[in-house]
């Protein structure tokens, strides 16, 4: 540490000591003069104020007190007053936030939180305390002088400690001044600068050495700069030197008479590997192989006892050997090397490693390239920018027919192409010559070539331009495909054959379903009219196989559709978010009374960590898993059926794997690979003893892969079967506010009153069938046997309630009709027209909305599900414009509300009779909760709601009570989800939906109640 510094901080250090001591002893004593300020103030303030409201306090005078409290509150500094006797509080005002703390006195500034100084004072009268007087003084003027004192007295201190600072500086520059120029110059001189001369002040001693010391300086700096000039004269002559050596390419090795090495470049550094610290002193032979070393030992010794200089001058070819022992090729040129007391040699040497393994490789390419021309199956032909032939290999010869001596120099335009495109390719190759553009270059392209016999052939051709030494060739790589074309041409043919085939097949089936469907409706209407009568037991059991034969048939059509459909590529899929939960869970009722009847153990396992929202076809997965568990049971004896669900191992997007196991008959290992064909059963007997046309399987497996999935199975003769699918994509569960409103068809609670109807129909069997279902739901009908007819009666009553049309007439069809119909303006605009038809490919509904029609319904339809649509759509009115197409969402058979498969296929196992109570018990619980999710509606219990809604939910699953389980399903999830609101707004929408339901299970029980 410097003396000057030592100086400054010891002076420092005695100042602030004593500037500390004075700050602390005058902040304390303001504080505590404020302090008694502040306690004799706030004393006298409640007392005067104790003296004056004496006589109020002791009167209980308020209106005296609150004037006396808020006069004095007006005094500067006073926060808030509170006046009270011995029983209670009189009056209180200022600072409502104040007030609201509970008081507790201060006595010391240290004391106060809250800037408030709290004081009291005592009431008395004739030696008797009467009441309190509590007053609040604002502290802030005292604190904010305190403060000011406190920065007025730091700032007067770090002043104080500046100048000190100050004064201390100068007084050690002053002193140490000199010593530190001495100290400086000495410093620059040791650093080179012998310019550096000390300042002369005065003629004191230090005057004098200062002189002496420029005297000094001035010398040496001399002496330095003739040293400096003759040392960079002489670094600049070897970096030149140096430069030139390294900046050669080839090594530089120089050598003295006795074959030491003197000199050992960069370059050569790198040819031969050894670092020159390595090599410097040692003899050249090192870097020779044998025999060169021993030629160059012969060669000194000739050239320095002969004079023999055949070596001087002349570039040679010799090999040389580098550090790691290796061999190469080198080009070596010497020269010598004469100085006045010593002789010596410099070589040049040159790698040629890699110039000679290109040429080998320039001769092995042309070897190559000559067997590849002559072996290649592509005919490759060159030719000059005159088009003369320059290359013609072997393929070309037998592809175009002639030798090699006949085209060589000759014009390919003449030899090789069309006349009639001989024109084209001369322009072509002008324009290319002329500015360098062409489309032909770098892509396969297809033309017409001419054979030296005359005829022409296709050939596909890559054209690659080639310049050289200024002159352009062109390569073509031709191939003859004469085969190629002919094949291409079958195939086109091939599949044209099959599309129409296709066609033909779709629309044989399409057909087929409707001649099909049209004498069905006639057979299941007259087997429903027939079972509402009287009938002996061998009558109802011929009647129920009659049913059941028709019914299969019917789902055997509906299967062939699907096929066709899926074949077509026409399958239509929905893409929804759904529970697959709750698909398990609605198949597993679906077929849980089929399991019971063969005391079969169905169980369902789900994956805790599964996702089971997901996005897809939910009807589609339905119709898989059903297809799969009701084949499970049929072919099941004993033990049990398991539907299991979980996150897919092969998958990262959240595919599910769905997996059917049973302990049945099983599969022997040589028919799996067969048995998702069409038509395909593991036992060909297995048709006659269980029933079945084969193309379940078939066809859930392209359902599968059309959702993007796939199916497989395992299984073993004897021991049961296992199969799977993945299905799906993982999605967000649904904002359960957000549901849609359950679709219902509302009833109400009285019959409504007959409608007028008006059917359209050609077929006399199905008018008898259909008129007495409608007719027997006591309503009116009128028939038109035609699309004209049904014109003609419409045009002169138009105010019929519904219309059914039959699309499929010979004279006009109905949509025909149904366009002239809204064509009559008016009333015949409103009337609702639902289409009846045997047709169920995909884009006919669409077709018949497009027409003007509203609804949809596929023969054969139910008596009940008939009855259901005059309910539907009686009362609504068709869109006004003619021209527009219906928005309403059509129904097909009234699926919305009952699937009678379900309660038909029930009664294949159980019987129509056990059915029937069945549905009656149900109805009857169906009325109990009705009940209860209206009580629950007025006392908005989300509880209840809940309970009620998934009994509800399971038992029409259970029925197939579509409509009233989906309005269950969405007032269960708003009680998962804990919304009442939308719990109340759902269980609204559900009752309606409970009547309408009600109607049609008690119709159709009425419909079977014979059996």
């Amino acid at each position: 540490m410097s003396f000057r510094l030592k100086t400054i901080l010891g002076i420092a250090f005695i100042e602030a000591l004593l500037l500390l001591a004075l700050v602390i002893m005058s902040l304390a004593y303001l504080r505590e003069s404020n302090q008694e300020e502040l306690q004799r103030r706030a004393t006298l303030a409640a007392t005067l104020l104790a003296t004056a409201t004496n006589d109020a306090v002791l009167s209980t005078d308020l209106a005296r007190l609150e004037q006396l409290a808020s006069d004095f509150l007006k005094n500067p500094g006073v926060v808030y007053v509170r006046i009270a006797d011995r029983d209670r509080l009189l009056v209180q005002t200022g600072d409502a936030k104040v007030l609201q703390r509970p008081f507790r006195a201060d006595s010391t500034l240290d004391l106060v939180d809250d800037n408030v100084f709290d004081t009291f004072a005592i009431i008395k009268a004739a030696g008797q305390d009467y009441g309190r007087i509590e007053l609040g003084l604002s502290i802030t003027s005292i604190q904010a002088v305190i403060k000011e004192a406190r920065q007025l007295t730091v700032g007067l201190a770090l002043l104080e400690m500046v100048l000190v600072a100050l004064f201390s500086l100068l007084l050690g520059n002053y002193l140490t001044r000199q010593l530190r120029d001495l100290e400086n110059a000495s410093n620059r001189i040791a650093l080179g600068n012998f310019n550096a001369h000390l300042p002369v002040r005065g003629k004191d001693e230090l005057a004098r050495v200062a002189k002496a010391f420029n005297s000094m300086s001035t010398r040496m700096g001399n002496i330095y700069q003739a040293l400096q000039l003759a040392l960079s004269e002489s670094r600049q002559k070897g970096e030149r030197l140096q430069a030139i050596v390294d900046s050669q390419l080839d090594g530089l090795i120089a050598i003295d008479r006795k074959g030491a090495i003197t000199l050992f470049s960069h370059s050569a550094e790198q040819i031969f590997g050894y670092a020159a610290d390595e090599v410097l002193g040692r003899n050249v032979s090192v870097l020779m192989p044998e025999p060169y070393r021993s030629h160059h030992d012969n060669y000194m010794h000739s050239y320095l006892y002969t004079g023999d200089r055949r070596a001087i001058g002349v570039v040679r070819e010799v090999q040389g050997r580098r550090k790691d022992g290796s061999i190469f090729p080198v080009d070596l040129a010497i020269s010598e090397l004469k100085s006045v007391d010593q002789m010596g040699f410099l070589g040049l040497v040159r790698d040629i490693t890699e110039r000679k393994l290109m040429l080998n490789q320039l001769q092995t390419s042309e070897s190559m390239k000559k067997a590849m021309l002559e072996s290649s199956l592509d005919a490759i032909i060159t030719i000059d920018e005159n088009s003369c032939i320059c290359e013609f290999n072997h393929s070309a010869t037998a592809i175009f027919g002639y030798e090699l001596d006949e085209v060589l120099g000759q014009s390919m335009t003449t030899l090789l192409i069309p006349e009639r495109y001989r024109n084209a390719h001369e322009q072509g190759l002008a324009h290319y010559l002329a500015t360098g553009e062409a489309n032909v270059f770098g892509r396969r392209i297809e033309i017409t070539a001419l054979h030296r016999l005359g005829h022409e052939f296709p050939v596909e051709l890559a054209i690659t331009p080639i310049n050289q030494a200024g002159s352009h060739y062109f390569t073509a790589f031709l191939r003859d495909i004469s085969e190629t074309k002919a094949a291409e041409d079958a195939l086109r043919q091939g599949r044209e054959q099959a599309e129409q085939a296709s066609r033909v097949k779709s629309q044989f089936l399409a057909m087929m379903s409707h001649e099909i469907r049209t004498p069905l409706t006639a057979i299941l209407g007259t087997q429903e009219m027939l079972a509402e009568t009287a009938l002996d037991d061998i009558q109802k059991t011929h009647l129920q196989l009659g049913r059941e034969a028709s019914t299969s048939l019917l789902s055997l059509i509906n299967d062939i559709l699907d096929l066709t459909k899926v074949e077509a590529g026409k399958l239509e899929l929905e893409n929804t978010v759904f529970d697959a939960r709750q698909t398990i869970a609605d198949v597993v009722q679906l077929v849980e009374a089929k399991a019971k009847a063969k005391n079969l153990l169905l169980m369902s396992l789900i994956e805790p960590d599964v996702n089971a929202w997901i996005s897809g076809d939910p009807w589609r997965l339905r119709q898989i898993l059903l297809n799969l568990m009701t084949n499970a049971i049929k072919f099941t004896h004993q033990g049990m059926i398991t539907v299991k669900l979980s996150m897919c191992p092969q998958a990262t997007d959240g595919v599910l794997l769905f997996e059917v196991t049973d302990t049945g008959i099983g599969i022997a290992e040589h028919i799996q690979p067969k048995l998702f064909e069409l038509f395909i059963q593991a036992d060909p007997s297995d048709t006659r003893k269980y029933g079945g046309s084969g193309l379940g399987l078939a066809i859930s497996k392209r359902l599968v892969e059309l959702c993007g999935g796939k199916m497989g199975l395992d299984s073993r003769a004897g021991i049961g079967s296992h199969f799977w699918f993945s299905f799906g994509n993982a999605a967000e569960a649904p904002d359960l506010s957000l549901l849609p409103e359950a679709t219902a068809i509302t009833a109400d609670e009285n019959p409504p009153p007959p409608a007028q109807l008006l059917l359209v129909e050609d077929s006399p069997t199905n008018q008898a069938v259909l008129l007495s279902m409608l007719r027997g739901g006591g309503h009116r009908v009128d028939v038109a046997n035609s699309g004209s007819s049904a014109i003609a009666t419409v045009e002169a009553n138009p105010h019929y309630d519904l219309i059914f049309m039959d699309v499929s007439m010979p004279d006009m069809d109905g949509m025909e009709a149904t366009r002239r119909i809204r064509a009559l303006g008016g009333a015949a605009t409103q009337i609702p027209i639902i289409a009846m038809t045997a047709h169920a490919v995909k884009g006919y509904k669409e077709l018949c909305l497009s027409a003007g029609m509203n609804g949809y319904a596929t023969k054969p339809i139910s008596k009940a599900n008939l009855l259901a649509l005059v309910g539907q759509w009686r009362g609504h009115s068709a869109p006004a414009a003619a021209s527009a197409p219906v928005a309403a969402a059509p129904i097909e058979n009234t699926r919305v509300l009952l699937d009678e498969n379900v309660l038909l296929n029930m009664a294949q196992e159980a019987g129509m009779d056990n059915v029937v109570k069945f549905l009656h018990i149900f109805m009857d619980e169906i009325v109990t909760r009705r009940a209860a999710i209206q009580a629950a509606i007025i006392q908005q219990d989300l509880t209840v709601l809940g309970r009620e809604a998934h009994t509800l939910k399971s038992g029409a699953a259970t029925f197939g009570a579509i409509a009233l389980y989906e309005a269950a399903l969405a007032m269960d999830l708003c009680r998962r989800k804990a919304d009442i609101a939308a719990a109340l707004v759902a269980a609204e929408q559900l009752l309606p939906c409970v009547e309408t339901t009600l109607t049609v299970l008690a119709a159709f029980c009425e419909q079977h109640a014979n059996g």
